[in-house]
């Protein structure tokens, strides 16, 4: 139950869930799949804990003119993703 994209020539693939010990759980990390290095980087923590929500199965993310938004629909929440910042941060 995860979120699959492409922004800029490169496969992202973020949130979904995984049974941990205290059940069902979010995750909150992504991967990115670099073509030109073929191989998969983590990203850790790019799902923030304020966007997550048992609810809301799919992350949703929109990328629009070069930059990707993360939406959380029960609360109308967008966010920014800012790869410049060295790495996880919404703004």
């Amino acid at each position: 139950m995860a979120s699959g994209f492409v922004f800029k020539g490169e496969v992202w693939v973020l949130g979904g869930r995984q049974l941990g010990g205290a059940g069902l759980e979010i995750v909150s990390f992504g991967e990115v799949f670099m073509p030109k290095l073929q191989k998969w980087h983590l990203v850790p923590e790019m799902w923030l804990k304020h966007l997550q929500s048992l609810e809301e199965k799919v992350p949703c993310v929109v990328c629009f003119k070069g930059r990707m938004f993360g939406l959380k629909m029960g609360s109308n929440m967008v966010v920014v993703w800012d790869g410049g910042r060295g790495g996880a941060a919404w703004v």
